[in-house]
């Protein structure tokens, strides 16, 4: 027989956009872990629009599709390269040389707009000790610092 859960009640998951950029960087600086901002809706319309995984999607693939090769000026792909380039340069600044160090932050400064290529991620939320998990300043925005690959699939991307 078929039985409907009450749509209210969660379903356990949750959803982020990532760039193919921000995954490498991310197994770069921790191997197996990422820093991950989601929401527990898809379309998370409460958010803003930079909280928004569907509408980050949008704008990134937009970006990355562009004519002419992708739009690197595009200021979602800007503040994505910064925000890249500043996570480097804090978590290795004192482990490697300066001159590394500039070299690593190059290849982010340097990277073409394709690697911007956004994905979408299903977090499995049943897996992820609410410990683990901040709030956000949106009603349905967190963060987890350390998600597993295990906790989640890509599901776009």
């Amino acid at each position: 027989m078929l039985t409907l859960k009450d749509p209210d009640i969660p379903f356990g998951v949750g959803f982020s956009c990532q760039t193919h950029l921000a995954v490498l960087v991310n197994e770069f600086l921790h191997p197996g872990r990422f820093y991950c901002w989601y929401a527990t809706e898809l379309n998370a319309f409460a958010n803003g629009d930079s909280s928004n995984p569907v509408s980050l999607y949008l704008t990134i693939d937009r970006a990355v599709k562009a004519p002419m090769g992708g739009d690197a000026n595009n200021p979602k792909i800007k503040d994505i390269r910064t925000n890249l380039m500043r996570a480097l340069e804090r978590e290795l600044k004192g482990r490697l040389s300066n001159s590394a160090l500039r070299q690593t932050i190059k290849v982010i400064a340097t990277a073409d707009v394709q690697y911007f290529r956004p994905q979408v991620w299903k977090l499995k939320l049943s897996r992820i000790d609410s410990s683990r998990v901040e709030r956000g300043k949106f009603s349905d925005e967190y963060l987890v610092r350390d998600l597993a690959d295990s906790e989640f699939d890509v599901i776009v991307g």
